[in-house]
């Protein structure tokens, strides 16, 4: 059932939302003590937030929120 469920996550919609979506959901399983880095991949790596406390779940989201595709 799990499988079919990423699968059909993954596969569906657009890549980035999902992305997104599937971020929100692992910061609601860690716990507070727990800590989160996130880098995004395209022409280049860059870091976008490193070993931020989940605590601070709400300024995360906004900046996981934030992130665009690259416009051509």
């Amino acid at each position: 059932y799990l499988n079919d469920y990423l699968n059909d996550f993954f596969c569906k919609g657009e890549k980035l939302q999902n992305s997104k979506t599937a971020i929100k959901l692992l910061m609601d399983l860690l716990r507070p003590e727990d800590t989160l880095s996130l880098v995004v991949y395209d022409d280049y790596s860059q870091i976008v937030f490193a070993k931020k406390s989940i605590t601070e779940k709400a300024e995360l989201c906004q900046i996981v929120d934030s992130i665009k595709t690259k416009v051509n």
